[in-house]
């Protein structure tokens, strides 16, 4: 048997090679849950912030006459009112839903807005918008976004 050609691998080899290959694997199937997981908060906050853009531009469409903003129904104050603190709730592809359909509703959209002076020079309207789910009142937030702006509503 000294006199053999040997080629291949024990069978030692073999185990070892298979115990790390093994170990690798089960490291990343670990990692696993915790990429899925990041993966879908940022799905969430990407929402958010798409309903808190909503939100926003629906304020700033609302007509300088107008009381409610059109899609949400958030009071608009007007320039020299005193500030205005606000809700709405909507579903889960942002749109408003009745306060009656709260409990139902994923998002609560809390809007805080602070009105310029009554004066002749133009001045921005200080807004404040924060949003959660899930929207009813006694849930425990899973996920939260807020947002501070300010809105030229000058006609």
């Amino acid at each position: 048997m000294t006199g053999r050609n040997q080629e291949g691998l024990s069978l030692v080899e073999v185990v070892i090679a298979l115990g790390v290959c093994s170990t690798g694997i089960l490291l990343l199937m670990g990692l696993l849950p915790v990429g899925l997981q990041t993966q879908e908060n940022a799905r969430q906050n990407i929402q958010l912030a798409q309903l808190a853009a909503a939100v926003c531009a629906d304020l700033q469409s609302t007509s300088s006459a107008a009381e409610f903003s059109p899609l949400y129904g958030l009071k608009v104050p007007k320039p020299g009112d005193a500030p205005v603190a606000t809700s709405a709730v909507a579903d889960e592809n942002g749109r408003a839903l009745p306060e009656s359909q709260a409990a139902s509703a994923k998002y609560r959209i809390q809007v805080w807005l602070t009105p310029p002076p009554q004066s002749r020079g133009k001045s921005a309207t200080q807004t404040r918008v924060a949003i959660k789910t899930p929207a009813p009142e006694n849930a425990s937030a899973t996920a939260e976004y807020e947002v501070f702006t300010a809105l030229d509503r000058n006609p």
